[in-house]
Formats: C-alpha cells, structure tokens, sequence
C-alpha cells in the first residue's frame, strides 16, 4: 500500500501538469481540478497511442513524460500557482469530518490496489496486452496469436505507459486512480454552488464504489469508461452552455470511446449542447469533429496493427497485409463472445430463437441473473419515465439513450457488465427523479456505499455465493504483507512449460486449465491447447513474419 500510494503521487505529478499544457494551449480562462486531471489523462493518451505504433511504451516514454511535465512546469509558471493557491483554499475548506472520509477512501483503493486482478478478463488477455505494449509496443498480426489480443482497449495502451514496468513493480492499477479521483470529487463538498438534484447526482456515483473496486483489481477498460460516462452525463445535465463545457466533454467522449468503442452514443450529448450554443457554435463543431478523427484515427490504428481490420470485429473492411486474420477466426470470436451473454456455446445458442434467447439471458443464474433482470426493470422503467417527464428534455435525453445503447447491447452482446456506462447514471436519474429520498439522504447513502466497499476486502464469500463461475469463486483476498508490498498481477500461478508451433517457441501456462487462460507469464504465452484448437478444426496456426516477436505473427494454413 505504501507503494502504491507514492505511485498515485507520481500519477497526480503527471497528469495535472499536462492537464494545465492543454488548458495554455487551448486559451481555457478557468478549469476546475478535476477537469485537469481527465485533460492530461487525454493528452498522456494520445502521446501513448501515437508511440506504441512505432516504439515499446518503455522508460524511454517515462522519461519524455517526465521531461514533457517539468517544461509544461516551467512554462506555465503563473498557472500552477494559481492552481496550487486553489487547491490550498480547497483543502482548508474540508472539515475534520470529511478528511477522515477522505482517508477511508484511500485507505480502501490502495488496499484494493494490492490485490490480484479479479477480472476473468486479466487472465485471458489483459496482463498479456499491456506485457505486450510494454516489451515491443503495438506488435503487428498480434491476433494471430492469440485473438483476445486485437481487443487491446485504448486503456491499456495509456495503463502500460505509466505502469512503470521497468522498476519491476506490481502496478496496473490506473483505474484504481481514476476511481479514488471521482470518488473524491462525488462525496467531498462543491466548491461552486448546486441544486439539490445536482449535488445528489454527484453523490450517488458513489454508489458504484464497491463494484468499482473489484473492476479495479484488474486493468479494466470499464472502470474509466463508467466513470466518463458519468462525468459526461453531469456535464451535460447541469454544465454551462459554453464552449468550454462543450470542448470537456468532447474530450471525454473521443476519450471514452477510444478506450470501448461501444461509448459511441455519449456523443450525443456534446452534440446536443453544441445546437444549443448561442456563441461559439462553429468553434465546438470543429473541436468535437476534431478530437472525433484524432481518436478515432488512434483507435483504427490500434486495430489495423492488431489484425488488419480498421473496425475489429467487423470484417467488411480490411488491409492488404500480410498479418491479416482468417476470417473464420474472427467469427470464431464474435460467436463465441455473443454466446457467453448467455452462458450457452454457441452451436446451442444457434438452435433457439429469440424468444428462448430472452429467456436464457434473463433466467442466468447467479450475479449475472441478477444483473440481467436489473437492466430489463430499468429500461422499462426509463421508457416509462421518459413519457412522465417528457417536459424535461435533458432527463428524457439520458433515459432514451440508454434505452437505445441497451437495445444495441441486446442486439449484439448482452453481456451485463457492457450495459453498466449507459445503465448506472440512467438509474442515479430515475431515482431522484422519483424518489425524494434520495434527493436529500444522497450524501449518507454515498458514505454508506463507500464503507460497504469493505466487504470487497474483508469479506470475499460474498462474492463467492454471487456467483456460480468456479474461476470467478477465486476471489483474491487481502493479507498483512500487501501494505507493503502488492500481491501478483494474476490470480494464477505463473507457471508454464516450453513448446513449440512453426517457427515460434513459446510459453503454454500450466498455472490453471483455462482455454484463453495466459496469466502473467513470460510472452510469448498461449495455452496449446488453443493453438490445437484453431490447427485442427481451422487448419490455421501462427509463425512469426520474421526473427523475432516484435515483428509480429502472421496466419499460415496448415
């Protein structure tokens, strides 16, 4: 825990510097602290996204981080100043009260931040990303390997370059960051005067904190894709109509949708405060299409490098290249991801119709039932509430967008977790809409949720019972040595054996028998019994294109 909180000072020490450089750049008069924080988020991520299609995110990218901050300090003098003044009046505004619930909010990400990732997902293939993008950066025909790989969010690319993996720390635990900032910014007192629906809004982010920190255990793309979803839909529902609220949440759209594409539908709220400027329209058109095509070019980047599609999965545009992958591994992964909405295969999921697709998803056992049957009341409830407020087009805005986003989840991938950016700030609305409770109890259900995140540490049998998944059973549990020191990135042992296929020697995790499974073991690392999978059933298996793996892997037909 000591570790890991001198790593958050490092984060802060990078981040808001660079948040102050885009702020000098684009001539913004005043920004709250929190907005400079998500501003140097973006502008660190469009510097990774831009390197590690050429070079590995190493210390070479710290050092030009480092380096990019003290001459963004030495230049914006006045502005630190000032900001550092703010921040000093700020904070001598907390009461005694509200430090102590600072504390617990700390003290409760950092000792998350300790534990191994919980995420199925860190097993299969988010450790190996970021190993990946801090070996060899951005490595062509990488899903060739192993497919999971061409899903690297726009996350992990920014993750590994500030993971410093070169100290040989146990750190991948950016998100668990963004979760302390925002839940800061949700419990502390506004600095600038709010209505009652206002202030509850910000309050009740809070109550997403325990599911945040178990997300967070891990390198997950939806913990800040939650989070900007969130501060988005605050923005839009209570910001100014001005340019510069505009340009923050154009920023934070591109942002999100870089880091999950299925974020796309948040630019409907930038676009929509845009029709209502009175100034500066042209202006915020042009910064929203901008920061559109900068994202959007880093996103398809990403994608062409990874497998030779512009917008992976879909495969009715591709490259001429030679790391292309087979399409029928593509639709291997597309089944495949559909069916386990379900938690069927996918030869069983073809044999139903849509009716008995319902009812598999809604009848899950488990948490993921749970979920499943939570999403369904809200969305008939945030179609029944979009008619009983229709004289407020802000409120109406959120819940049909959410209606939307979820009629597209439930067309495409009705995973639970997938709903959860759109799903959460379109519930927070439908209850202080409704009930008046909420409204003025928001602060003492946000602290009782700040202190139920507890339960994630202290007791793991809870989660155990939630679920009927034996990997998601392994909860990782907290020990005396992590306030020191972190425990290991993977649930998993790091095990593994040496084997070969074509001209590639690679690493076959024996740590658990887990199909996808490749841990935190040495790259190259795939179970061989996937790599047999795809040989005898799709005649196709990977080589490299030259000597080496940071040249990347092509398909070859056996």
């Amino acid at each position: 825990m000591i570790v890991l909180l001198l790593y958050f000072i490092f984060l802060i020490g990078v981040t808001v510097p660079c948040g102050l450089l885009i702020q000098k750049i684009m001539r913004i008069q005043a920004l709250s602290l929190l907005d400079l924080f998500w501003l140097g988020i973006a502008l660190i991520t469009i510097m990774a996204g831009v390197w590690c299609l050429f070079l590995p995110l190493d210390f070479k990218f710290v050092i030009v981080l480092i380096s990019s901050v003290i001459l963004t300090i030495w230049v914006c003098q006045d502005m630190i100043k000032l900001q550092c003044s703010s921040a000093k009046q700020f904070i001598s505004t907390i009461t005694t009260k509200n430090l102590v619930w600072v504390v617990i909010c700390t003290v409760l990400v950092l000792a998350a931040g300790t534990l191994s990732g919980y995420v199925l997902d860190n097993d299969s293939y988010y450790l190996q990303t970021i190993q990946w993008l801090d070996t060899h950066g951005l490595v062509p025909g990488i899903a060739n390997w192993h497919l999971f790989l061409a899903q690297q969010s726009g996350f992990h690319i920014l993750e590994s370059a500030v993971n410093l993996e070169f100290l040989d720390l146990e750190f991948n635990d950016l998100g668990l960051f963004i979760t302390l900032v925002m839940i800061l910014w949700s419990i502390l007192p506004s600095s600038i005067g709010e209505s009652v629906f206002q202030k509850a809004y910000r309050n009740l982010l809070a109550i997403t904190f325990p599911l945040l920190l178990l997300l967070g255990t891990a390198p997950s793309p939806d913990v800040p894709v939650i989070l900007l979803s969130y501060y988005v839909i605050y923005k839009f529902l209570f910001g100014a109509s001005e340019w510069t609220n505009v340009f923050m949440m154009s920023v934070l759209t591109a942002m999100a949708c870089y880091f999950k594409i299925t974020s796309v539908l948040l630019g409907i709220f930038p676009l929509l405060m845009i029709f209502r400027l009175k100034e500066d329209r042209w202006r915020s058109t042009l910064h929203f299409c901008g920061l559109g095509l900068l994202f959007g070019g880093l996103f398809m980047a990403k994608n062409i490098v990874a497998s030779g599609y512009p917008l992976f999965p879909l495969t009715s545009v591709s490259l001429d290249v030679d790391w292309l992958v087979p399409e029928e591994m593509i639709r291997f992964y597309t089944d495949a991801t559909v069916a386990q909405a379900y938690g069927i295969s996918f030869t069983e999921l073809n044999q139903v119709d849509g009716w008995q697709r319902f009812l598999l998803w809604i009848q899950q056992a488990g948490m993921e039932g749970l979920m499943n049957k939570g999403i369904l009341l809200v969305v008939i409830a945030s179609i029944c509430g979009a008619f009983f407020y229709r004289h407020k087009p802000k409120i109406v805005t959120v819940l049909l967008v959410f209606v939307s986003f979820a009629l597209i989840m439930a067309l495409s991938s009705p995973q639970a977790r997938f709903f959860l950016p759109f799903l959460i700030p379109a519930t927070m609305v439908l209850l202080l809409s409704t009930l008046s409770m909420a409204r003025n109890y928001s602060l003492g259900i946000a602290r009782f949720a700040v202190i139920s995140g507890v339960s994630i540490l202290l007791l793991p049998s809870i989660i155990r019972l939630s679920t009927d998944n034996e990997r998601m059973k392994n909860v990782p549990e907290f020990e005396l040595g992590n306030l020191l020191f972190p425990s290991q990135r993977s649930r998993y042992s790091d095990a593994f054996a040496k084997a070969n296929i074509n001209n590639i020697q690679y690493n076959d995790p024996t740590g658990d028998d887990f199909f996808y499974g490749t841990y935190d073991v040495p790259l190259p690392a795939a179970q061989k019994e996937y790599l047999d999978y795809f040989k005898t059933y799709y005649q196709v298996s990977p080589e490299y294109r030259g000597d080496t793996p940071a040249e990347g892997f092509r398909a070859v037909k056996n």
